[in-house]
């Protein structure tokens, strides 16, 4: 499981560190004292630890009366993680960036491959577990040095992180028997507009009021599909693809010719600290629906939405009373149609 830490100042993870970092772990096994904030935990409870040594292998161990009692495993990154960061060093250098691994951000963190494309990325290659408050601090820190995070998952279980911070799945790869050839790893968790019919099936509720659906077409986030992690890497770098934050507060990657129509939808453009403002509410800058149910003609049964009390109103077409009209139903459905026909 992953364990991040800081480790002089760098923030790493102690279950794929570096050989670099291997070998300072190991100059640091004996040399640790409390109060030199040498190596901190950073997950839950916190708190300064050194380096205890059985055999071959490594282990952080926090100083007693630290909030948090385990004992970290300390491992070299694996071949498949390394293979994985090639990955993206190759898929960046045949589309003409320039990619630069296990680089240190001015932010304290170091990302597995900085992609210098029209946008910097910054690549977070996840295989093993990751919390969901330590993937957005590392995210948020490294957004703050002007550097895009796009981290992915080769796992089969879906990370607690995804779609929370800009992130996209890999599908099943061999990555322990040799790098795979280019174009052949599949990105997924990727979104793309489809215009879609505003009923129950499409939409609990019509975007545009935020009340039922209205039986017109609306844009609606579908899984884009046919992706190669090649084509979503260079898409990253190039500007291409980006993250944006729907109304639900969900992080999608998606194309940026969608994301300018998604912005007038209520979406927004993702940012380091968006989880800490308020999640963008559809009913502000609310637009009148033009759908006919939303203009007080029923066009269906699913119009009824609510009993009226008291003697029931008259139909302003027939003058017939509107028996088991709801609240905002304005006209019998039948005299409806005769007046959009």
């Amino acid at each position: 499981m992953s364990t991040l830490a800081r480790l002089e100042g760098t923030t790493v993870d102690l279950s794929a560190l570096t050989p670099a970092e291997m070998a300072r772990i190991g100059e640091l096994h004996g040399n640790i004292d409390r109060g030199d904030h040498t190596l901190e935990c950073m997950e839950a409870g916190g708190g300064e630890m050194f380096i205890r040594r059985r055999g071959d292998r490594y282990f952080a161990v926090h100083f007693s009366g630290s909030g948090c009692s385990a004992t970290h495993d300390v491992a070299p990154e694996t071949d498949e993680h390394k293979r994985q960061k090639e990955y993206w060093c190759r898929a960046a250098d045949r589309v003409g960036y320039e990619a630069v691994p296990e680089y240190k951000t001015n932010g304290g963190t170091r990302v597995d491959v900085l992609v210098k494309g029209t946008v910097l990325v910054g690549a977070e290659v996840q295989h093993s577990r990751l919390k969901l408050t330590a993937a957005r601090s590392r995210t948020t820190k490294t957004a703050n040095a002007g550097i895009v995070p796009l981290w992915t998952s080769d796992s089969q279980r879906e990370p607690t992180w995804l779609h929370k911070i800009p992130s996209i799945r890999v599908n099943d790869t061999d990555w322990s028997a040799g790098m795979p050839p280019a174009g052949t790893a599949t990105a997924t968790a990727l979104r793309e507009i489809e215009m879609t019919r505003c009923d129950w099936s499409g939409f609990q509720k019509c975007p545009v009021t935020g009340g039922r659906p209205c039986g017109d077409w609306h844009p609606k986030l579908v899984p884009l599909l046919g992706i190669t992690l090649d084509d979503a890497i260079a898409g990253a770098a190039s500007g291409n693809l980006l993250p944006i934050v729907d109304r639900s507060g969900h992080v999608y990657i998606v194309p940026q010719r969608d994301r300018d129509k998604l912005r007038q939808e209520g979406e927004c453009d993702w940012s380091p600290t968006w989880q800490q403002q308020q999640k963008p509410d559809p009913k502000q800058d609310r637009r009148t629906c033009e759908a006919a149910i939303h203009r007080g003609i029923a066009v269906s049964q699913t119009a009824i939405i609510g009993p009226v009390h008291g003697p029931a109103p008259l139909c302003p077409v027939c003058r017939f009373p509107l028996d088991g009209a709801a609240t905002g139903l304005s006209m019998h459905h039948d005299c409806a149609r005769t007046q959009i026909m």
